[in-house]
């Protein structure tokens, strides 16, 4: 506790030139980051207190760093050509598009709420920047923390709060979501779901495989790591992490910038065209039983999922504008238009979906950040490298902007400011 103590008062201390209101920001931030980490137990202590509003709080503080943004950038002069000015302009361009398109109010509020953690990322991308040696010591307790949920959920069993109900602002959901695969129970620990806890476990531990030198360290990260996710039955990540962790091993740090370059666009365009092959292949959806059943998820994508999804982008100009804010993905049921809806399930097409065209620079952003700024500053290029691999492989089979943990990092990645150099370090 003293030693917990002892870093949040160091942190307090290093405010110097930067203001305390920085400070509030990257606060806010670890509390965001904390309550999605925690959320199943957190549902379910607002529940039993009756205060399910103030989980409600966390939007407030993301909501409050967009506003505190715009503020400073009308008081500073702030150029209108960074990313979350241009982001918040764009927002407004597909909000209008949307109800062009005649989707439900309430679907395009839940898909906005939905987008809103990639804006706040890229609202508060300055704060983490200065606070940012702060940032190994946060991760390394995310990953502790959301492996020894997933690990304890195994071990203890059910948790009291899976299945309970809570209310909230789109209806009665559940606290956790309580699912199977394969007659196996997906964990998710302290987690909501099962996929976002192999996210963060993902995100979390790429950036630990890329920040530490030590072998022994690496492959201790990676046994617990994928031993959670293999409990959370996330096959996609397993692939993923596993991936991100040969290349922490076995790409020499002197070489983070030129092999990075090499890998991320190789598996963007991955992402991009297994969805588009696997749906001119014609495949049979009946032909799921005969498949191995550690591939059956991905064969369903592969019959039925992708095709379903490139079906709905020829009506209405899908291929060109996108379905729109509440157009695609689970913001469809939010309207009772369940006919419509498929989960896409892959990174890019979920944002094409949305976007149309345009889709290609929202995706490209947060790699294109990460290779150029390699150029200018070191500071946590390699981390951020292995986060890319891991998103973007994980990506290939899941919708990753319905998780807020992934907004968010995608946000800070697309908007982190390397032209200010390690020299205002905390």
């Amino acid at each position: 506790m003293n030693k917990d103590m002892s870093v949040f008062i160091h942190l307090k201390n290093q405010e110097g030139t930067h203001s305390r209101l920085d400070f509030l920001l990257f606060i806010g931030f670890v509390c965001y980051l904390l309550s999605l980490v925690f959320e199943g137990p957190v549902r379910y202590a607002l529940v039993l207190a009756h205060a399910q509003t103030f989980l409600y709080l966390r939007d407030a503080i993301a909501v409050a760093s967009i506003i505190i943004f715009l503020f400073k950038g009308i008081t500073n002069s702030r150029p209108i050509t960074e990313p979350c000015t241009i982001a918040i302009y764009l927002l407004f361009v597909h909000l209008f598009i949307a109800i062009w398109l005649g989707n439900t109010i309430f679907s395009i509020l839940f898909s906005s709420k939905l987008f809103l953690t990639a804006l706040y990322g890229l609202s508060i991308a300055d704060q983490v920047h200065i606070y940012r040696n702060f940032l190994p010591k946060l991760f390394i307790f995310l990953f502790i923390g959301t492996v020894a949920g997933i690990i304890a959920n195994y071990f203890i069993g059910a948790f009291p709060w899976e299945g309970e109900l809570f209310e909230s602002a789109f209806g009665a959901v559940k606290s956790t979501k309580v699912w199977w695969s394969g007659g196996e129970r997906r964990l998710s620990g302290f987690a909501r779901a099962s996929y976002s806890a192999a996210l963060i476990i993902g995100v979390v531990g790429g950036f630990m495989l890329g920040h530490y030198k030590s072998i022994t360290l690496k492959i201790v990260i990676f046994i617990f790591g994928t031993a959670a996710i293999y409990l959370s039955t996330s096959k996609g990540m397993i692939m993923a992490f596993g991936l991100a962790w040969m290349w922490a091993t076995l790409t020499p740090q002197q070489a983070t910038k030129t092999q990075g370059s090499k890998i991320l666009p190789l598996l963007a365009v991955c992402c991009i065209l297994i969805p588009i092959v696997a749906s001119l292949s014609g495949a049979n959806p009946n032909d799921i039983r005969t498949v191995p059943g550690f591939i059956s998820s991905f064969w369903d994508r592969i019959a039925v999922t992708w095709p379903t999804t490139f079906g709905f982008l020829k009506e209405d100009f899908g291929w060109l504008i996108g379905k729109g804010l509440g157009g695609a993905g689970s913001a469809v049921m939010m309207g009772n238009n369940y006919m419509k809806f498929t989960p896409i399930d892959n990174y890019f097409w979920y944002l094409y979906s949305v976007f149309g065209i345009v889709a290609f620079i929202y995706f490209i952003a947060p790699i294109k950040r990460t290779i150029i700024g390699a150029r200018k500053s070191s500071a946590f290029n390699r981390e951020f490298v292995c986060i890319l691999i891991v998103m973007i492989t994980y990506g290939i089979t899941t919708a990753l902007f319905e998780d807020a943990f992934f907004g968010i990092i995608y946000g800070v990645l697309s908007a982190w400011p390397y032209h200010n150099r390690e020299t205002n370090a905390v």
